[in-house]
């Protein structure tokens, strides 16, 4: 383990110090110095990540261009089009080429593209005078050309991610840049809390001037102007019933006057080899054609006969409140056969990351024991009004007649758990992790699992912000049986 600074023991142990950490600004300093120490002084522990060998070919200020050469050097499996790869503003560029059985790029090398990545660097405050404009006008025009003296080539196919998506398709479109020709499929969808049952509940009244519910129209706006083949259009269940389902035919006209034709389905992530019980409305849109019949893709299933949710868990070191256990040989047991099946875990990854938990007081750890023996007992989640009427020491919502079902425990012997949502970054009452032992909610790495992300996914963020990605995410493993009937049809 790496030794901290010394002066960091001496600041610790000054009265004034202790003082300031006790506040809740202290806390939040605390955890961020932690978060630094762990990722500047112990990074080379945690990631084994960013290895493929590339070549700066530009830079600008504090943006660089990365090359990756092509593995294939000529012949019908060598592509003349090189790919651009176009990272979000704020995430490591290490997501992209993570270890090298996990590397998009090494992936990309292997179809035979020569590939480029903008590192957009790490912003200072020279950089507060950059607005989203900036990029788009300005530095996008001058890597999109660097890009094309260096390949010898005009024609790119750019892949954004997230906010280097929007980034690509606003290029793209100020510009007119015709040599911009892969725009076959669009994928995305606006945020949800505004279509969800929760989020009504939550807002009330206020639900129906809510902005989100509007971003649609700048989907549709893209739809227009790149005229893709297909889409997909990712949102909640409620969004059928929002606004007694105005909103929804409201989207539907405006896709439809688009030229474009959907068809729609819910579909549960336990049928896609997630073991959660995740419902999510997928939409498929077709660019009209005259004659044409659209048929919704048969996704195809994958069947869980074997596999409980204590598969996502039981490799994991126990833990307690408010720990955060990192580095390699912290694994419990080897990789099980769902986690190296779902590609969770591979057989000799040994390093582990963000198992972190949220600090809980002694009054909801004891809530958190009568939840888990009422589940381990009675097979019945804990009733808030019952409890009311046998430990009203441990009361603290003085409704107990809504949300009665508040605290929730992981079902770790049934096939799929609760579903995992966003709101798991405001407390972990409704994930809580079924060991009697350990009187805690659900980590971050636990939460990701059961999401189906792969251990070696490291989350950028404060823990409220990570637990925010992690409950608004797609399942990757659903996601990667979309994509690939999805490519069947492109």
């Amino acid at each position: 383990m790496t030794q901290l600074p010394k002066f960091k023991n001496t600041f610790v142990n000054a009265k004034t110090a202790q003082s300031i950490l006790k506040t809740r600004a202290g806390k939040q300093a605390a955890q961020v110095f932690s978060n630094a120490a762990d990722r500047f002084l112990r990074g080379h522990q945690l990631a084994l990540s960013g290895k493929t060998p590339f070549e700066v070919v530009y830079e600008r200020e504090i943006i660089s261009l990365r090359f990756y050469k092509s593995d294939v050097e000529s012949g019908e499996n060598k592509h003349r089009v090189p790919l651009v790869i176009i990272p979000p503003l704020a995430a490591n560029t290490l997501v992209f080429d993570l270890f090298p059985d996990r590397s998009l790029i090494r992936y990309f090398q292997s179809q035979g593209f020569d590939v480029y990545m903008i590192d957009w660097g790490t912003p200072s405050l020279k950089q507060a005078k950059y607005n989203f404009g900036t990029y788009i006008k300005i530095f996008m025009p001058d890597f999109i050309n660097k890009i094309r003296e260096h390949s010898g080539q005009q024609q790119l196919s750019l892949y954004g991610w997230s906010l280097g998506g929007a980034i690509s398709l606003c290029y793209t479109s100020l510009f007119k840049d015709k040599n911009i020709k892969n725009v076959d499929l669009i994928i995305g969808g606006p945020p949800c809390q505004a279509y969800s049952v929760v989020g009504r509940a939550r807002m009330k009244d206020a639900v129906i001037e809510d902005p989100r519910n509007f971003l649609y129209l700048h989907y549709v706006r893209f739809l227009t102007t790149f005229k893709p083949k297909m889409f997909i259009f990712e949102n909640v269940p409620g969004l059928k019933s929002a606004g007694n389902g105005k909103h929804f035919n409201d989207i539907k006209k405006a896709i439809d006057d688009a030229g474009y034709h959907i068809e729609l389905q819910e579909l549960i992530a336990s049928d896609y080899g997630v073991l959660q019980s995740r419902k999510r409305i997928i939409i498929v849109g077709w660019k009209k054609e005259n004659d044409k019949k659209y048929v919704y893709p048969d996704f195809e299933k994958i069947v869980n006969d074997k596999y409980f949710v204590s598969d996502v868990l039981n490799d994991l070191p126990k833990t307690t409140p408010g720990a955060k256990i990192e580095g390699k040989n912290k694994y419990t047991k080897p990789a099980n056969q769902y986690l190296q099946d779902s590609n969770i875990r591979d057989e000799g990854f040994d390093i582990l990351t963000q198992h972190e938990t949220r600090p809980h007081n002694d009054r909801d750890r004891e809530i958190y024991k009568e939840a888990i023996l009422a589940w381990d007992t009675r097979k019945e989640r804990l009733c808030y009004k019952e409890l009311s009427t046998r430990r009203s020491d441990l009361i603290t919502h003085k409704n107990t007649t809504s949300f009665t079902n508040r605290f929730n425990v992981i079902k770790a012997d049934e096939r799929a758990s609760h579903t995992i949502l966003a709101h798991m970054a405001m407390d972990g009452h409704y994930y809580i992790h079924p060991d009697i032992k350990q009187l805690r909610s659900l980590s971050i790495r636990e939460a990701a699992r059961l999401q189906s992300f792969p251990d070696d996914f490291y989350f950028e963020g404060p823990r409220t912000a990570i637990f925010r990605q992690i409950g608004n995410a797609v399942p990757p493993k659903m996601a990667e049986q979309i994509a690939k009937k999805i490519q069947e049809l492109i």
